[in-house]
């Protein structure tokens, strides 16, 4: 594994933790699948998954996160 899967690796699974923690959970869930993501295109290769699948999490993620920012725009 690289250095740079494993920062990646512990930066979203801490984001996930404090977002779990503070009870959002729309962003707890991006993070979630960029974790997902992180594991399942680098570290393990899981030939059962369509890689189509793979590459969606992290588009998923995207619609999350933009999805609970404009929510907390508009509410203010």
């Amino acid at each position: 594994m690289k250095i740079a899967t494993l920062i990646s690796l512990a930066g979203t699974v801490t984001c996930s933790g404090i977002f779990t923690a503070q009870k959002q959970w729309m962003m707890a869930a991006a993070f979630i699948l960029l974790t997902a993501y992180t594991l399942l295109e680098r570290v393990f290769h899981i030939g059962v998954l369509p890689p189509m699948a793979v590459d969606a999490l992290p588009l998923v993620a995207l619609l999350l996160i933009l999805y609970e920012v404009l929510r907390k725009v508009v509410a203010k």
